[in-house]
C-alpha cells in the first residue's frame, strides 16, 4: 500500500491536503482538501475530504492527477509547490486519469481552515488508529482493540495544563453515569514522567484508566499535538466527535454520548 503524503505545515502535522506553500502566511494558505500518493504517471488521489473545494470540484479517490494548469505532476510536493504559489479564491485546471478516461476538473482554492476544523474534517466517521499505551495507575499495558465492542472516550491531557484539569469532573460525572453502560475513558498524560503524573494523580483520585502519552506518541496517531483534546470512539472503532484544545460542558458529552451507541 502506498504511503499517503503528509503536509508538515498545518500546526499539529495534520494528514494533509495540498495545502500550503513553505513560507505562507496563515491568512493566505490555500487549501484543496484531499491527500494524495504516487501513482502511475500522475499522483493518486487518496481521501477527499466532505465539503472541501476538491469534494466539490468533482475530484474522487483513486484519480490520477497528471497536469494543473498545464503543468505535468508527477510527485505530490509539486502539487504542494503548485497549490502553494496559489492563494485563496483562485481556480485551477486539473487533468486527470480516472480509470480509462481522461477528464477535466476545475478547482478553487479557498482559505484553509482553522486546525480544529481540518482536524475534524479528517477525522469524523473514519475507524480510530490501533494503539497500545502503557498505564499510569494499573500494571500492564491496554491496547484501543482490547474495548471494541465498548464506547471509548480519549482525553488528553497534563500536569502542568490546568483546562485541561478542569474538564476532569465532568469527564468523572460522565463516568459515574455510563461506565455501567459499556463506556471505557481512556485518559492520557502528557507529562515527561510518569511519576509527575503519578503525585497528580493522588489529587486527583480519577477513576478510569490513565496512560503515558510520554512525546504524545499516541496523539500523533490522531495527527494532534494540542491538549486538551478529547476523541469519542463508538462500539465500531469509528470516530464521532472531537473537540480540540478547549474546555466543554456536560451537556455536550452527554449529547455525544448519543453518537457512540
Amino acid at each position: 500500500m502506498r504511503r499517503e503524503f503528509l503536509a508538515r505545515r498545518v500546526g499539529a502535522s495534520l494528514a494533509a491536503l495540498c495545502l500550503v506553500a513553505t513560507g505562507a502566511t496563515a491568512e493566505a494558505r490555500p487549501w484543496a482538501g484531499f491527500t494524495m500518493g504516487t501513482g502511475a504517471g500522475g499522483v493518486r488521489v487518496g481521501r477527499v475530504l466532505p465539503t472541501s473545494p476538491a469534494a466539490k470540484a468533482g475530484l474522487k479517490s483513486g484519480d490520477v492527477i497528471t497536469r494543473i494548469n498545464g503543468r505535468a505532476v508527477t510527485t505530490p510536493q509539486q502539487v504542494i509547490l503548485i497549490t502553494g504559489r496559489s492563494k485563496p479564491g483562485r481556480t485551477l485546471r486539473i487533468k486527470l486519469r480516472r480509470g480509462s478516461r481522461s477528464l477535466t476538473k476545475w478547482l478553487r482554492l479557498v482559505k484553509a481552515p482553522a486546525a480544529a476544523a481540518l482536524l475534524r474534517l479528517y477525522w469524523l466517521n473514519q475507524r480510530a488508529p490501533g494503539f497500545t499505551a502503557p498505564l499510569i495507575n494499573r500494571s500492564g499495558t491496554k491496547s484501543l482493540a482490547s474495548l471494541r465492542g465498548k464506547a471509548v472516550i480519549l482525553y488528553f491531557w497534563a500536569s502542568w495544563c490546568d483546562s485541561c484539569k478542569l474538564n476532569f469532573t465532568k469527564l468523572k460525572r460522565l463516568h459515574a453515569a455510563y461506565a455501567s453502560k459499556g463506556l471505557v475513558i481512556f485518559s492520557f498524560s502528557q507529562d515527561k514522567r510518569a511519576t509527575k503524573t503519578r503525585k497528580t494523580l493522588k489529587l486527583l483520585n480519577l477513576p478510569f484508566l490513565v496512560g503515558h502519552n510520554y512525546k504524545n506518541r499516541i496523539g500523533k496517531k490522531f495527527s494532534s499535538n494540542k491538549i486538551p483534546t478529547l476523541i469519542a470512539i463508538d462500539r465500531k472503532g469509528i470516530i464521532r466527535d472531537l473537540i480540540r484544545g478547549s474546555s466543554f460542558g456536560y451537556g455536550r458529552l452527554t449529547r455525544m454520548m448519543r453518537k457512540l451507541k
